[in-house]
């Protein structure tokens, strides 16, 4: 570790300002995980090496690495950087935050870039919310709500995606700002509003985990918990196709997975069962409703599993 800590780190930082673009992608990678191997011994790393962790984006914006066709490689690296920063705890200044946070925003809602990039996007923000968003700070985040709700009806589906799976990592302190109005935005966006939206399936399953990330970090009560219930239940009877097939299969698979989660989560915290129970959920929302060829199995394992293991043996 301490070979580590003032060798190869300072080593892989100045390589961030070389004219390799491989050295420096490898370089964000590498210095990730080494802060996460060294998260309890951070104290070892010198101020002059955390400071130049805080401004790599800079380094890497002044090298122009995010031009051209290796862009959105570089985002990737960066993000996948960012996340394990986040998770080793690293100190950062509100500068940083705010940049690293502007940064994430638009890899996440950004329509015109590779998909790979928003996944990478959206687990960094997880690390980096729960890490750097506390209470004690709410003039970094009152923001983040308003900014990801206003693009939930955008016109590029990436960009409705990206700002529903955003809404499914934030922290409870983020989130718990105006729940309930959170929860009425949310909704519409798990169904089918009209024809054109009905091959958007990828829309309705990032709603419906946004959804369920709501129960699961805010605090709410029975009736906003049956809310989630009745929403997560509805989309088990999406059944839209388009030319790809049986498309509300993904959405049913992901509802079925959060109820398990939902299950869960009621179960450890002695919620009341708020008037729904096991087998009023498989006798009307699983077994009742027509299987269908396409999805049939993956959707059947997953409503299985979730509550075998959610609720026990019948």
């Amino acid at each position: 570790p301490d070979y580590i800590s003032s060798h190869v780190l300072p080593l892989l930082l100045g390589s961030l300002e070389t004219g390799d673009f491989n050295c420096r992608h490898g370089a964000l990678h590498a210095i990730g995980d080494i802060c996460v191997g060294l998260k309890d011994r951070l104290d070892q790393i010198s101020d002059d090496l955390i400071y130049k962790m805080n401004y790599t984006l800079s380094v890497l914006e002044s090298r122009g690495s995010f031009r051209g066709s290796g862009g959105d490689e570089m985002r990737g690296a960066v993000c996948y950087y960012i996340e394990k920063i986040s998770n080793a705890g690293v100190k950062l200044t509100s500068e940083t935050i705010k940049v690293w946070q502007e940064f994430l925003n638009v890899c996440i809602v950004n329509p015109e870039q590779f998909v790979g990039v928003q996944a990478l996007s959206v687990e960094a923000l997880r690390g980096f919310s729960w890490q750097y968003y506390t209470e004690s700070n709410p003039e970094m985040w009152s923001h983040i709500v308003e900014h990801y709700i206003s693009q939930l009806r955008h016109e590029f589906t990436a960009t409705r995606v990206g700002s529903a799976l955003a809404l499914s990592v934030l922290p409870g302190c983020v989130l718990s700002q105006d729940t309930k109005s959170l929860l009425k935005l949310l909704t519409p966006c798990t169904k089918v509003q009209n024809k054109s939206e009905t091959s958007l399936a990828e829309c309705r399953v990032s709603a419906v985990k946004a959804i369920t990330n709501v129960q699961l970090v805010c605090p709410c009560n029975s009736e906003m918990r049956a809310q989630i219930y009745r929403v997560l239940l509805e989309c088990l009877e999406d059944y839209s196709t388009d030319s790809r097939g049986d498309i509300g299969s993904y959405v049913r698979e992901a509802a079925m997975s959060c109820l398990m989660k939902c299950n869960k989560f009621t179960l450890s915290k002695g919620h009341p069962t708020i008037n729904l129970t096991l087998h009023e959920i498989l006798n009307n929302n699983w077994y009742g409703v027509p299987a269908t060829e396409c999805g049939e199995d993956r959707q059947n394992q997953t409503g299985g599993t979730g509550s075998t293991s959610s609720s026990g043996p019948l």
